[in-house]
């Protein structure tokens, strides 16, 4: 008894002898726990710091579970907000005067997670000693993944910062211009491209893939290269049939909008309809129907645009028959031959919109069309739209950037008009 109080005591004397030490001499490290210095040492690690890239598209709030759609469809003359809450209406009104609302601060901060998760990847993966073919597939799913959210991030805010290496708190970076940008998405895509598989297994679904590459080159090539004959060739590379049965190579994105069989079902609304439709109840944020990113029909779309704008037109039709014949349309080569360049373009812009609608790709299509820099083209959309009647030249063709991220880094600056 007396040896077990001895050793009470002692224990006891050791404690108030430590408590009035630091704190930090009390901690003791914990070996399961994870950072930077003992995490990026195997295949394991490497396919889990990808894994976490795409987990960020599903995060409470991120873009592609809730958001992107007002920046990329509602906003456009494809939507418009029946939200109560009027900064959802701001946007779809363009009368934007508050810039740091959630929507705005979720989808900027996102977007940002995403690029340094990317980032991270391509730092720290090409040290750790794994299958060659493997590392290199996991380094172009991470280029694929920063370019889409560049794509995205260029499109939505313009100027932007464009970060390469890993962030850290202290980073106050700088903006670089739109071309800027676009010329590093256009060298992620490319060396993506180069690196990824064709399909995936079954378990798979859903990784890039070297088609998705050449899909989101396209997008970025038709709109803003000065040389067609590039987006034509890109193209050309990603719209491999890969037999004939286009159901068993793109499933449900060939054979319907991406969401949903039933073409009574709308998943998205328009400006020209009275009310909308959810899916099945669903909101589109906890919708078990997967976010279609990059669908066949909009590549073949876009190398048909890319054809013509060649002056190959009569080459680009069988590329929109092939659209409209799966929606079991007639072909535009039997009830409009014979088109010019130009009216071909205005076909095409009527066929991307009546295909494509609501699949956050109205905006970008618009932007490259031209339509949110000619006063002319404007003029347009005010006519079947009466909120472009907001819309000023140059301010509204991007998003204010969020005064709180202005606030916190002064080599920012607010976009023009804002």
């Amino acid at each position: 008894m007396k040896q077990f109080l001895k050793i009470v005591i002692g224990v006891a004397a050791i404690v108030s002898a430590t408590s009035c030490k630091k704190t930090t001499e009390l901690e003791i490290p914990n070996p399961n726990q994870q950072d930077e210095s003992n995490f990026w040492k195997s295949a394991t690690d490497a396919r889990l710091g990808v894994n976490a890239i795409y987990r960020n598209f599903t995060r409470n709030g991120a873009p592609y579970s809730r958001w992107l759609p007002f920046y990329m469809d509602v906003r456009s003359d494809d939507g418009y907000s029946t939200s109560g809450w009027p900064e959802l209406q701001s946007i779809s009104g363009l009368n934007i005067t508050q810039y740091s609302f959630e929507v705005n601060i979720d989808t900027w901060a996102h977007h940002w997670i995403g690029v340094n998760y990317a980032n991270q990847v391509l730092a720290n993966v090409p040290n750790i000693e794994m299958d060659a073919t493997l590392k290199n597939q996991y380094l172009g799913e991470a280029k694929f993944l920063r370019a889409l959210y560049y794509y995205d991030l260029v499109t939505i805010w313009g100027n932007v910062p464009l970060l390469l290496t890993p962030s850290r708190p202290s980073d106050r970076p700088m903006q670089a211009t739109p071309a800027q940008v676009w010329t590093q998405i256009e060298k992620d895509l490319t060396e993506a491209a180069a690196a990824l598989p064709v399909s995936y297994p079954s378990d798979e679904l859903g990784r890039a893939t070297k088609g998705a590459a050449y899909g989101l080159l396209g997008e970025k090539t038709v709109g803003n290269t000065r040389d067609p004959r590039l987006a034509v060739t890109v193209l050309y590379d990603s719209t491999d049939e890969r037999g004939p049965d286009f159901t068993s190579v793109y499933g449900s994105s060939w054979t319907s909008h991406g969401y949903d069989p039933d073409y009574n079902k709308r998943a998205w609304y328009h400006k020209y309809l009275d009310d909308y439709y959810r899916i099945n109840e669903f909101e589109v944020f906890n919708s078990p129907i997967n976010f279609r990113v990059i669908r066949y029909a909009d590549v073949l779309l876009m190398y048909a645009e890319a054809l013509n704008n060649l002056g190959q037109t009569n080459n680009a039709y069988q590329y929109v028959d092939r659209v409209r014949q799966r929606a079991n349309l007639a072909k535009l080569s039997v009830i409009r031959p014979g088109m010019n360049q130009q009216q071909f373009l205005r076909q095409i812009m009527h066929e991307r919109v009546t295909e494509l609608s609501g699949e956050c790709l109205r905006w970008n299509d618009l932007a490259r069309w031209g339509y949110f820099d000619d006063p002319a083209k404007l003029a347009e959309l005010k006519a079947r739209d009466p909120e472009f009647n907001n819309f000023r030249i140059p301010r509204n063709k991007y998003m204010p950037i969020p005064q709180s991220e202005l606030d916190i880094n002064a080599n920012l600056k607010q976009n023009t008009g804002w």
